[in-house]
Protein backbone atom coordinates (compact mmCIF):
# COMPACT_ATOMS: atom_id res chain seq x y z
CA UNK A 1 0.00 0.00 0.00
CA UNK A 2 1.35 3.46 -0.92
CA UNK A 3 2.35 5.59 2.07
CA UNK A 4 3.72 9.13 1.74
CA UNK A 5 5.10 11.26 4.57
CA UNK A 6 4.20 14.98 4.51
CA UNK A 7 5.49 16.99 7.47
CA UNK A 8 5.31 13.96 9.73
CA UNK A 9 1.75 13.04 8.70
CA UNK A 10 1.40 9.78 6.84
CA UNK A 11 -1.02 9.85 3.90
CA UNK A 12 -2.25 6.39 3.01
CA UNK A 13 -4.29 5.03 0.14
CA UNK A 14 -7.07 4.38 2.64
CA UNK A 15 -7.19 8.09 3.55
CA UNK A 16 -7.20 9.11 -0.09
CA UNK A 17 -10.01 6.69 -0.92
CA UNK A 18 -12.38 7.80 1.81
CA UNK A 19 -11.69 11.49 1.23
CA UNK A 20 -12.32 11.05 -2.50
CA UNK A 21 -15.67 9.46 -1.68
CA UNK A 22 -16.56 12.34 0.63
CA UNK A 23 -15.46 15.15 -1.68
CA UNK A 24 -16.04 13.50 -5.07
CA UNK A 25 -12.60 14.28 -6.48
CA UNK A 26 -8.89 13.64 -6.08
CA UNK A 27 -7.06 16.08 -3.82
CA UNK A 28 -3.37 16.88 -3.49
CA UNK A 29 -1.32 14.77 -1.06
CA UNK A 30 -0.63 17.86 1.07
CA UNK A 31 -4.33 18.67 1.28
CA UNK A 32 -5.11 15.07 2.16
CA UNK A 33 -2.47 15.11 4.89
CA UNK A 34 -4.04 18.21 6.43
CA UNK A 35 -7.50 16.65 6.38
CA UNK A 36 -6.11 13.42 7.83
CA UNK A 37 -4.53 15.30 10.71
CA UNK A 38 -7.72 17.25 11.38
CA UNK A 39 -9.76 14.04 11.24
CA UNK A 40 -7.50 12.39 13.78
CA UNK A 41 -7.76 15.36 16.16
CA UNK A 42 -11.55 15.39 15.82
CA UNK A 43 -11.73 11.64 16.40
CA UNK A 44 -9.65 11.83 19.56
CA UNK A 45 -11.87 14.62 20.87
CA UNK A 46 -14.98 12.62 19.97
CA UNK A 47 -13.55 9.56 21.70
CA UNK A 48 -13.01 11.50 24.90
CA UNK A 49 -16.26 13.48 24.95
CA UNK A 50 -18.48 13.35 28.01
CA UNK A 51 -21.46 11.03 27.74
CA UNK A 52 -24.86 11.04 29.41
CA UNK A 53 -25.27 9.71 32.92
CA UNK A 54 -27.93 7.12 32.06
CA UNK A 55 -28.52 4.72 29.18
CA UNK A 56 -31.52 2.43 29.02
CA UNK A 57 -29.65 0.03 26.74
CA UNK A 58 -26.02 -0.34 25.69
CA UNK A 59 -25.06 -2.61 22.78
CA UNK A 60 -21.55 -4.03 22.61
CA UNK A 61 -19.91 -5.98 19.81
CA UNK A 62 -16.66 -6.24 17.86
CA UNK A 63 -15.61 -6.56 14.24
CA UNK A 64 -12.18 -7.62 13.01
CA UNK A 65 -9.67 -5.97 10.69
CA UNK A 66 -6.17 -6.89 9.61
CA UNK A 67 -3.40 -4.53 10.76
CA UNK A 68 0.22 -4.76 9.66
CA UNK A 69 2.81 -4.59 12.40
CA UNK A 70 5.79 -6.92 12.21
CA UNK A 71 3.27 -9.42 10.89
CA UNK A 72 -0.32 -9.04 9.75
CA UNK A 73 -2.71 -9.74 12.61
CA UNK A 74 -6.48 -9.66 12.97
CA UNK A 75 -7.42 -6.99 15.51
CA UNK A 76 -10.76 -6.44 17.23
CA UNK A 77 -12.52 -3.11 16.76
CA UNK A 78 -14.82 -2.66 19.75
CA UNK A 79 -17.92 -0.61 19.02
CA UNK A 80 -20.50 0.52 21.56
CA UNK A 81 -23.87 2.09 20.79
CA UNK A 82 -26.58 3.13 23.21
CA UNK A 83 -30.16 4.21 23.75
CA UNK A 84 -30.38 6.93 26.38
CA UNK A 85 -33.05 7.18 29.07
CA UNK A 86 -35.34 9.16 26.75
CA UNK A 87 -35.01 6.65 23.91
CA UNK A 88 -32.52 8.39 21.61
CA UNK A 89 -29.88 6.33 19.81
CA UNK A 90 -26.21 7.25 19.68
CA UNK A 91 -22.83 5.69 18.92
CA UNK A 92 -20.76 6.02 22.08
CA UNK A 93 -17.30 5.08 20.91
CA UNK A 94 -14.84 2.73 19.27
CA UNK A 95 -11.67 1.09 20.57
CA UNK A 96 -9.10 -1.18 18.96
CA UNK A 97 -7.49 -4.16 20.70
CA UNK A 98 -5.43 -7.12 19.61
CA UNK A 99 -8.29 -9.56 20.23
CA UNK A 100 -11.82 -9.66 21.58
CA UNK A 101 -11.66 -10.56 25.26
CA UNK A 102 -13.55 -9.87 28.47
CA UNK A 103 -10.37 -8.28 29.89
CA UNK A 104 -10.25 -5.67 27.15
CA UNK A 105 -14.02 -5.13 27.38
CA UNK A 106 -13.50 -4.26 31.04
CA UNK A 107 -11.16 -1.44 30.01
CA UNK A 108 -13.71 -0.24 27.47
CA UNK A 109 -16.54 -0.26 30.01
CA UNK A 110 -14.39 1.55 32.54
CA UNK A 111 -13.69 4.18 29.90
CA UNK A 112 -17.45 4.65 29.49
CA UNK A 113 -17.79 5.13 33.23
CA UNK A 114 -14.90 7.62 33.30
CA UNK A 115 -16.66 9.59 30.55
CA UNK A 116 -19.81 9.94 32.62
CA UNK A 117 -21.93 6.81 32.10
CA UNK A 118 -22.91 5.99 35.67
CA UNK A 119 -26.00 3.85 35.18
CA UNK A 120 -27.15 1.34 32.56
CA UNK A 121 -30.35 -0.68 32.70
CA UNK A 122 -29.50 -3.31 30.07
CA UNK A 123 -26.38 -4.43 28.23
CA UNK A 124 -26.96 -6.41 25.03
CA UNK A 125 -24.04 -8.60 23.94
CA UNK A 126 -23.06 -11.93 22.44
CA UNK A 127 -21.95 -14.93 24.46
CA UNK A 128 -18.25 -14.12 24.82
CA UNK A 129 -16.84 -16.06 27.75
CA UNK A 130 -16.85 -14.15 31.06
CA UNK A 131 -18.31 -11.02 29.43
CA UNK A 132 -21.43 -11.02 31.61
CA UNK A 133 -19.27 -11.23 34.74
CA UNK A 134 -17.09 -8.39 33.42
CA UNK A 135 -20.14 -6.19 32.88
CA UNK A 136 -21.28 -6.88 36.44
CA UNK A 137 -17.89 -5.85 37.82
CA UNK A 138 -18.13 -2.38 36.27
CA UNK A 139 -21.92 -1.95 36.37
CA UNK A 140 -23.16 -4.27 39.14
CA UNK A 141 -26.81 -3.15 38.97
CA UNK A 142 -27.14 -3.50 35.20
CA UNK A 143 -29.01 -6.36 33.55
CA UNK A 144 -27.48 -8.39 30.71
CA UNK A 145 -29.29 -9.61 27.61
CA UNK A 146 -27.51 -12.27 25.58
CA UNK A 147 -28.22 -11.80 21.89
CA UNK A 148 -31.07 -14.13 20.97
CA UNK A 149 -30.26 -13.97 17.27
CA UNK A 150 -26.71 -15.16 17.94
CA UNK A 151 -27.99 -17.97 20.15
CA UNK A 152 -30.55 -19.21 17.61
CA UNK A 153 -28.09 -18.94 14.73
CA UNK A 154 -25.33 -20.78 16.61
CA UNK A 155 -27.73 -23.56 17.57
CA UNK A 156 -29.17 -24.10 14.09
CA UNK A 157 -25.72 -23.98 12.48
CA UNK A 158 -24.68 -27.01 14.54
CA UNK A 159 -27.67 -29.31 14.18
CA UNK A 160 -28.18 -31.88 11.46
CA UNK A 161 -30.08 -30.69 8.38
CA UNK A 162 -32.90 -33.16 8.97
CA UNK A 163 -33.53 -31.70 12.45
CA UNK A 164 -33.12 -28.02 11.60
CA UNK A 165 -36.74 -27.17 10.78
CA UNK A 166 -38.16 -28.96 13.83
CA UNK A 167 -35.64 -27.43 16.23
CA UNK A 168 -36.18 -23.96 14.75
CA UNK A 169 -39.89 -24.35 15.45
CA UNK A 170 -39.25 -25.49 19.03
CA UNK A 171 -36.84 -22.61 19.66
CA UNK A 172 -39.50 -20.17 18.52
CA UNK A 173 -41.76 -21.31 21.35
CA UNK A 174 -39.03 -20.14 23.75
CA UNK A 175 -38.10 -16.73 22.39
CA UNK A 176 -41.69 -15.86 21.41
CA UNK A 177 -42.92 -16.54 24.95
CA UNK A 178 -44.62 -13.63 26.66
CA UNK A 179 -43.38 -14.50 30.15
CA UNK A 180 -40.19 -15.98 31.58
CA UNK A 181 -42.05 -18.91 33.18
CA UNK A 182 -43.45 -19.85 29.77
CA UNK A 183 -40.01 -19.62 28.18
CA UNK A 184 -38.51 -21.84 30.89
CA UNK A 185 -41.27 -24.41 30.49
CA UNK A 186 -40.72 -24.55 26.74
CA UNK A 187 -36.96 -24.78 27.23
CA UNK A 188 -37.50 -27.87 29.39
CA UNK A 189 -39.65 -29.36 26.61
CA UNK A 190 -36.81 -28.65 24.19
CA UNK A 191 -34.40 -30.45 26.51
CA UNK A 192 -36.64 -33.48 26.86
CA UNK A 193 -37.01 -33.77 23.10
CA UNK A 194 -33.50 -32.96 21.85
CA UNK A 195 -30.96 -33.29 24.68
CA UNK A 196 -29.92 -36.80 23.73
CA UNK A 197 -29.04 -35.56 20.23
CA UNK A 198 -27.37 -32.25 21.12
CA UNK A 199 -26.60 -32.10 24.85
CA UNK A 200 -24.19 -29.13 24.81
CA UNK A 201 -26.36 -27.02 22.51
CA UNK A 202 -29.49 -27.60 24.57
CA UNK A 203 -27.70 -27.06 27.89
CA UNK A 204 -26.72 -23.57 26.73
CA UNK A 205 -30.41 -22.69 26.46
CA UNK A 206 -31.18 -24.07 29.91
CA UNK A 207 -28.19 -22.42 31.61
CA UNK A 208 -28.63 -19.03 29.92
CA UNK A 209 -32.43 -18.87 29.73
CA UNK A 210 -32.79 -15.87 32.07
CA UNK A 211 -30.10 -13.85 30.29
CA UNK A 212 -31.59 -14.76 26.91
CA UNK A 213 -35.08 -13.62 27.98
CA UNK A 214 -34.10 -10.54 30.00
CA UNK A 215 -35.85 -8.28 27.49
CA UNK A 216 -39.16 -9.51 28.94
CA UNK A 217 -38.53 -7.20 31.91
CA UNK A 218 -39.20 -4.26 29.59
CA UNK A 219 -42.43 -2.88 28.10
CA UNK A 220 -43.67 -5.09 25.26
CA UNK A 221 -43.58 -2.36 22.64
CA UNK A 222 -39.82 -1.77 22.94
CA UNK A 223 -38.76 -5.40 23.38
CA UNK A 224 -37.98 -5.87 19.65
CA UNK A 225 -35.22 -3.26 20.05
CA UNK A 226 -33.59 -5.03 22.99
CA UNK A 227 -33.31 -8.77 22.38
CA UNK A 228 -30.37 -8.74 19.97
CA UNK A 229 -27.31 -6.82 18.81
CA UNK A 230 -28.76 -6.54 15.28
CA UNK A 231 -28.69 -2.74 15.32
CA UNK A 232 -24.98 -2.75 16.12
CA UNK A 233 -24.35 -5.48 13.55
CA UNK A 234 -25.99 -3.29 10.91
CA UNK A 235 -23.60 -0.49 11.90
CA UNK A 236 -20.66 -2.90 11.67
CA UNK A 237 -21.83 -3.87 8.19
CA UNK A 238 -21.58 -0.19 7.19
CA UNK A 239 -18.08 -0.04 8.67
CA UNK A 240 -17.00 -3.16 6.75
CA UNK A 241 -18.07 -1.54 3.49
CA UNK A 242 -15.56 1.24 4.16
CA UNK A 243 -12.82 -1.20 5.13
CA UNK A 244 -13.40 -3.97 2.58
CA UNK A 245 -11.20 -2.61 -0.22
CA UNK A 246 -8.07 -2.96 1.89
CA UNK A 247 -6.44 -6.32 2.63
CA UNK A 248 -4.74 -4.79 5.68
CA UNK A 249 -4.00 -1.43 7.30
CA UNK A 250 -0.65 0.03 8.38
CA UNK A 251 -1.81 1.41 11.76
CA UNK A 252 -4.66 1.37 14.25
CA UNK A 253 -5.18 5.08 13.62
CA UNK A 254 -5.81 4.44 9.91
CA UNK A 255 -8.62 2.04 10.82
CA UNK A 256 -10.04 4.27 13.55
CA UNK A 257 -10.08 7.34 11.29
CA UNK A 258 -12.00 5.55 8.55
CA UNK A 259 -14.59 4.19 10.96
CA UNK A 260 -14.91 7.57 12.66
CA UNK A 261 -15.61 9.28 9.31
CA UNK A 262 -18.30 6.68 8.62
CA UNK A 263 -19.82 7.22 12.06
CA UNK A 264 -20.04 10.96 11.46
CA UNK A 265 -21.60 10.29 8.06
CA UNK A 266 -24.17 7.96 9.65
CA UNK A 267 -25.05 10.43 12.39
CA UNK A 268 -25.34 13.26 9.88
CA UNK A 269 -27.51 11.45 7.36
CA UNK A 270 -29.67 9.39 9.69
CA UNK A 271 -29.78 11.84 12.58
CA UNK A 272 -30.22 10.61 16.14
CA UNK A 273 -33.50 8.72 16.13
CA UNK A 274 -35.82 8.10 19.04
CA UNK A 275 -36.84 4.47 19.37
CA UNK A 276 -40.55 3.94 18.85
CA UNK A 277 -42.38 3.21 22.07
CA UNK A 278 -40.28 5.15 24.56
CA UNK A 279 -42.59 8.14 24.76
CA UNK A 280 -45.73 6.07 25.39
CA UNK A 281 -43.99 3.75 27.87
CA UNK A 282 -41.85 6.30 29.72
CA UNK A 283 -43.62 5.60 33.03
CA UNK A 284 -42.84 1.88 32.77
CA UNK A 285 -39.20 2.61 31.97
CA UNK A 286 -38.96 5.12 34.83
CA UNK A 287 -40.28 2.39 37.11
CA UNK A 288 -37.42 0.11 36.02
CA UNK A 289 -34.90 2.84 36.77
CA UNK A 290 -36.30 3.24 40.26
CA UNK A 291 -36.42 -0.52 40.78
CA UNK A 292 -32.74 -1.00 39.94
CA UNK A 293 -31.20 2.31 40.99
CA UNK A 294 -33.62 3.81 43.50
CA UNK A 295 -35.29 7.21 43.45
CA UNK A 296 -33.40 9.75 41.33
CA UNK A 297 -30.73 7.14 40.66
CA UNK A 298 -29.27 7.09 44.15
Amino acid sequence: EEVTDFNGVFVKDADKDIIKKLYGKDLSPQYVSNITKETEEERIAWQGRKLKKRYTAVFIDALFVKIRRQVISSDAVYVIAGIDEEGYRDILGLWIGTEESSHFWKQVLQDLKDRGVEQVLLFICDGLKNLEETINEVYPRALTQLCLVHQVRNTLNKVRPKHKEAIASDLKTIYKAGKLAEAKANALKLKKKWHSHYPKLIDRWIINIESLMRFLDFPEYIRPHLYSTNWLERLNKDFRKVLKNKNSFPTEDAVANLIYLKIIDILRTRKIQRVNGFASHQIDIDFLWEKHYGKRGN
